[in-house]
Protein backbone atom coordinates (compact mmCIF):
# COMPACT_ATOMS: atom_id res chain seq x y z
CA UNK A 1 0.00 0.00 0.00
CA UNK A 2 1.46 3.36 -0.97
CA UNK A 3 1.27 6.54 1.16
CA UNK A 4 -1.70 7.96 -0.80
CA UNK A 5 -3.78 4.87 -0.10
CA UNK A 6 -2.87 4.98 3.59
CA UNK A 7 -3.76 8.65 3.87
CA UNK A 8 -7.08 8.13 2.10
CA UNK A 9 -7.78 5.26 4.46
CA UNK A 10 -6.95 7.40 7.49
CA UNK A 11 -8.98 10.27 6.09
CA UNK A 12 -11.90 7.92 5.47
CA UNK A 13 -11.74 6.66 9.06
CA UNK A 14 -11.60 10.27 10.32
CA UNK A 15 -14.66 11.19 8.22
CA UNK A 16 -16.46 8.09 9.45
CA UNK A 17 -15.59 8.92 13.08
CA UNK A 18 -16.76 12.54 12.66
CA UNK A 19 -20.01 11.34 11.09
CA UNK A 20 -20.63 9.00 14.05
CA UNK A 21 -19.85 11.79 16.53
CA UNK A 22 -22.20 14.12 14.66
CA UNK A 23 -24.96 11.51 14.84
CA UNK A 24 -24.44 11.07 18.60
CA UNK A 25 -24.44 14.85 19.15
CA UNK A 26 -27.58 15.30 17.05
CA UNK A 27 -29.32 12.49 18.94
CA UNK A 28 -28.30 14.09 22.24
CA UNK A 29 -29.64 17.45 21.11
CA UNK A 30 -32.98 15.90 20.19
CA UNK A 31 -33.18 14.23 23.59
CA UNK A 32 -32.15 17.48 25.32
CA UNK A 33 -34.88 19.40 23.48
CA UNK A 34 -37.58 16.90 24.42
CA UNK A 35 -39.82 17.76 27.38
CA UNK A 36 -37.88 17.04 30.56
CA UNK A 37 -39.12 14.23 32.73
CA UNK A 38 -37.79 15.95 35.84
CA UNK A 39 -40.13 18.12 37.88
CA UNK A 40 -38.92 20.83 40.24
CA UNK A 41 -39.03 19.88 43.91
CA UNK A 42 -42.13 20.78 45.85
CA UNK A 43 -41.44 24.23 47.32
CA UNK A 44 -43.44 23.43 50.45
CA UNK A 45 -40.86 20.75 51.38
CA UNK A 46 -38.03 23.23 50.92
CA UNK A 47 -39.85 25.85 53.00
CA UNK A 48 -40.54 23.30 55.75
CA UNK A 49 -36.84 22.39 55.87
CA UNK A 50 -35.90 26.06 56.10
CA UNK A 51 -38.55 26.68 58.79
CA UNK A 52 -37.06 23.89 60.90
CA UNK A 53 -33.59 25.40 60.51
CA UNK A 54 -34.61 28.98 61.28
CA UNK A 55 -36.48 27.80 64.39
CA UNK A 56 -33.11 26.69 65.80
CA UNK A 57 -31.23 29.80 64.67
CA UNK A 58 -29.74 31.96 67.39
CA UNK A 59 -30.14 35.48 66.04
CA UNK A 60 -29.61 36.88 69.52
CA UNK A 61 -25.97 35.77 69.43
CA UNK A 62 -25.10 37.93 66.41
CA UNK A 63 -22.97 40.86 67.51
CA UNK A 64 -22.79 44.14 65.65
CA UNK A 65 -20.25 46.92 66.15
CA UNK A 66 -23.16 49.37 66.24
CA UNK A 67 -26.59 49.91 64.70
CA UNK A 68 -25.03 51.80 61.80
CA UNK A 69 -22.97 48.78 60.75
CA UNK A 70 -26.06 46.57 61.00
CA UNK A 71 -28.09 49.00 58.86
CA UNK A 72 -25.29 49.36 56.29
CA UNK A 73 -24.92 45.59 55.98
CA UNK A 74 -28.70 45.19 55.71
CA UNK A 75 -28.85 47.86 53.02
CA UNK A 76 -26.31 45.94 50.95
CA UNK A 77 -28.18 42.66 51.38
CA UNK A 78 -31.51 44.32 50.54
CA UNK A 79 -30.06 45.92 47.40
CA UNK A 80 -28.57 42.62 46.22
CA UNK A 81 -31.35 40.19 47.15
CA UNK A 82 -34.65 42.01 47.65
CA UNK A 83 -35.02 44.97 45.30
CA UNK A 84 -35.79 42.91 42.21
CA UNK A 85 -39.17 41.92 43.69
CA UNK A 86 -39.83 44.40 46.50
CA UNK A 87 -38.34 47.51 44.86
CA UNK A 88 -35.86 49.99 46.29
CA UNK A 89 -38.51 51.55 48.52
CA UNK A 90 -40.08 48.25 49.58
CA UNK A 91 -43.43 48.93 47.95
CA UNK A 92 -43.50 45.66 45.98
CA UNK A 93 -44.12 47.35 42.64
CA UNK A 94 -41.42 46.33 40.17
CA UNK A 95 -41.24 45.52 36.49
CA UNK A 96 -39.74 42.12 37.36
CA UNK A 97 -42.71 41.16 39.55
CA UNK A 98 -45.23 42.55 37.08
CA UNK A 99 -43.75 40.63 34.11
CA UNK A 100 -43.93 37.39 36.08
CA UNK A 101 -47.37 38.01 37.55
CA UNK A 102 -46.01 37.91 41.11
CA UNK A 103 -48.07 39.32 43.95
CA UNK A 104 -45.31 40.86 46.02
CA UNK A 105 -46.36 42.45 49.30
CA UNK A 106 -45.45 46.00 50.16
CA UNK A 107 -43.08 45.98 53.11
CA UNK A 108 -44.01 49.55 53.98
CA UNK A 109 -47.80 49.40 54.25
CA UNK A 110 -49.04 49.90 57.78
CA UNK A 111 -51.22 46.79 57.51
CA UNK A 112 -48.34 44.51 56.40
CA UNK A 113 -48.86 41.38 58.46
CA UNK A 114 -45.22 41.12 59.56
CA UNK A 115 -45.00 44.75 60.68
CA UNK A 116 -43.64 45.08 64.19
CA UNK A 117 -42.33 41.50 64.38
CA UNK A 118 -38.64 41.36 63.48
CA UNK A 119 -38.47 37.63 64.35
CA UNK A 120 -41.22 36.94 61.79
CA UNK A 121 -39.37 39.01 59.18
CA UNK A 122 -36.15 37.06 59.82
CA UNK A 123 -38.05 33.77 59.49
CA UNK A 124 -39.73 34.86 56.26
CA UNK A 125 -36.44 36.02 54.71
CA UNK A 126 -34.69 32.79 55.70
CA UNK A 127 -37.52 30.39 54.76
CA UNK A 128 -39.40 32.24 52.02
CA UNK A 129 -42.75 30.70 51.13
CA UNK A 130 -44.13 28.19 48.67
CA UNK A 131 -45.92 30.86 46.61
CA UNK A 132 -42.66 32.22 45.29
CA UNK A 133 -40.35 33.96 47.75
CA UNK A 134 -36.96 32.23 47.65
CA UNK A 135 -35.74 30.29 50.65
CA UNK A 136 -32.74 32.57 51.05
CA UNK A 137 -31.35 30.45 53.89
CA UNK A 138 -30.96 27.43 51.58
CA UNK A 139 -30.10 28.93 48.18
CA UNK A 140 -26.63 27.44 47.62
CA UNK A 141 -24.23 30.11 46.35
CA UNK A 142 -26.90 32.82 46.68
CA UNK A 143 -27.62 31.74 50.28
CA UNK A 144 -27.90 34.42 52.94
CA UNK A 145 -26.10 33.78 56.21
CA UNK A 146 -27.88 34.28 59.54
CA UNK A 147 -25.97 37.55 59.84
CA UNK A 148 -27.28 38.66 56.43
CA UNK A 149 -30.83 37.67 57.38
CA UNK A 150 -30.62 39.56 60.68
CA UNK A 151 -29.20 42.66 58.98
CA UNK A 152 -31.77 42.79 56.18
CA UNK A 153 -34.66 42.25 58.60
CA UNK A 154 -33.32 45.08 60.77
CA UNK A 155 -32.91 47.29 57.70
CA UNK A 156 -36.49 46.65 56.57
CA UNK A 157 -37.86 47.34 60.03
CA UNK A 158 -35.81 50.43 60.85
CA UNK A 159 -35.16 52.08 57.49
CA UNK A 160 -38.00 51.12 55.20
CA UNK A 161 -40.50 50.85 58.06
CA UNK A 162 -39.34 53.40 60.56
CA UNK A 163 -42.67 53.04 62.38
CA UNK A 164 -42.41 49.29 62.89
CA UNK A 165 -40.19 49.13 65.98
CA UNK A 166 -41.25 52.40 67.54
CA UNK A 167 -44.06 52.51 70.07
CA UNK A 168 -47.33 53.81 68.67
CA UNK A 169 -47.57 57.58 68.67
CA UNK A 170 -50.39 59.09 70.65
CA UNK A 171 -52.99 60.78 68.53
CA UNK A 172 -53.86 64.34 69.34
CA UNK A 173 -57.47 65.33 69.44
CA UNK A 174 -58.18 68.78 68.19
CA UNK A 175 -61.08 70.59 69.81
CA UNK A 176 -63.05 73.01 67.81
Amino acid sequence: MDSRTRSRGAKGRWVLAMGAASTVMTSSAVVACAAPDVRPPDRSDEVATADAMVARARFDTIAWLNEGSRVAHGNGVYAAACTECHGYLGDGVTEYATRRGLKVPSLVRRDWRLAGDIAAVRARVFSGHAAGMPTWGLRGDARLSLRDVDAVAFYVMTQLRDDALAPPRPTLKVRR
